[in-house]
């Protein structure tokens, strides 16, 4: 499921991302802000990373094993962001391997990037 969040000057919010999911984060033109990955374990202000946002700059977060969270601040402008299934965000590394030509006719070996369908 993809949720998106918009954060203007002076706010913050904490995103929650269940296992898999990826956070896309993108300050508009003129935003600026912080995101922390959270430490649940070691209490709930504390962070494990973070990460300086910069205006139209895209910060793509996780995936991450098991549920994370993550606090974004917007000291600037406004901040976009979405939570999606990672896989979407993700191309296909395909390999050929047969010898000499694989049956999509690229010569062995060929690295290409494939998206879904």
């Amino acid at each position: 499921m993809t949720t998106t969040k918009i954060i203007s000057a002076g706010e913050h919010a904490t995103l929650t991302l269940q296992e898999g999911d990826a956070l896309n984060i993108v300050p508009a033109a003129g935003g600026a802000g912080m995101a922390y990955l959270l430490d649940d374990a070691a209490g709930r202000g504390n962070s494990l990373q973070s990460w300086t946002l910069a205006a139209t700059t895209l910060q793509q977060i996780g995936p991450y094993q098991g549920i994370r969270r993550v606090r974004i601040t917007c000291s600037s402008g406004s901040i976009v962001a979405t939570t999606l299934p990672a896989i979407l965000n993700l191309p296909q590394i395909v390999v050929s391997s047969a010898a000499p030509n694989n049956n999509d006719g690229r010569p062995d070996g060929t690295l290409y990037v494939q998206t879904a369908p």
